[in-house]
């Protein structure tokens, strides 16, 4: 019975120094990172405002800050840089599409940080009225008429 009580009293000894190890894992000292998103590429024609969208999401706490900030193409003046909002004028391309790329970096409740980059496609405003006027032009119908194909001219 001495035995068992000296046995009994030593596992209680490591059992305590276990717990006061600071080897604890739990909840408290663990964290998950959190996630920046911005979605996919987008298009926008050149002088046109662009507003981007971004999201983070933290699983075991909250987004407690935003930040956008332009990683490649010719330098924008932007709004919201600390928003999940971010708005800008699209450069002039000079007759060539251009592309752009900004960066949204999230940081959760416990000083975690993710990043996410989404690129915007500008092309020239030249492209956007020959769109339309694409998409606007007559179509002169066709009628078949006994096996013999003929246009009509309106």
């Amino acid at each position: 019975m001495c035995k068992t009580i000296i046995e009994l009293s030593v596992l209680a000894g490591i059992l305590l120094l276990i717990g006061c190890s600071g080897s604890d894992t739990s909840a408290s000292y663990y964290n998950v990172w959190p996630t920046a998103i911005v979605g996919q590429s987008k298009i926008a024609f050149e002088n046109e405002i662009v507003t981007l969208s971004g999201e983070g999401e933290d699983v075991d706490g909250e987004i407690v800050s935003y930040k956008w900030s332009q990683v490649s193409g010719t330098s924008v003046a932007f709004e919201g840089g600390d928003t999940q909002y971010l708005s800008f004028v699209a450069p002039e391309t000079s007759h060539q599409q251009q592309v752009l790329a900004f960066k949204l970096t999230v940081v959760d409740d416990k000083g975690a940080e993710s990043a996410d980059v989404v690129q915007i496609i500008v092309k020239p405003a030249m492209s956007k009225e020959n769109a339309k006027s694409a998409s606007i032009a007559k179509v002169n119908p066709v009628v078949s008429y006994g096996g013999e194909v003929i246009a009509v001219n309106q």
